[in-house]
């Protein structure tokens, strides 16, 4: 964590677009969102808001629907992870051929 807990807080709060700014500020300290969204004291606990299995109404089983949305949000999440992954892998690549053309083995010249 490069950030102190009271420096991420006064950030998010001075923020304009406080939903970019936990991205923001999970990019600067190298860690997850849901680590920020902890520390903002943000995070959403996954199965409070699942209906009981089992219960049915004339519209369905809402229980199936909360998973089926609950899969939908998790993609995402995923989606934007592996768009991260491939930015950082790219860097690296880039890192790693710089080094090599300036003689150096480990990134540092």
């Amino acid at each position: 964590m490069v950030m102190s807990r009271e420096e991420i807080m006064r950030d998010y709060k001075s923020a304009k677009n406080r939903r970019r700014q936990v991205q923001i500020l999970d990019e600067l300290n190298c860690c997850s969102r849901a680590e920020i969204e902890r520390i903002l004291g943000l995070e959403k606990p996954d199965d409070a808001a699942a209906p009981a299995a089992g219960t049915e109404t004339e519209e369905g089983c809402p229980f199936e629907a909360w998973l089926h949305g609950r899969l939908d949000s998790l993609d995402k999440e995923i989606r934007a992870l592996e768009e991260k992954y491939r930015k950082y892998a790219a860097a690296l690549e880039v890192l790693g051929e710089y080094s090599e053309g300036r003689g150096g083995s480990d990134g540092i010249s």
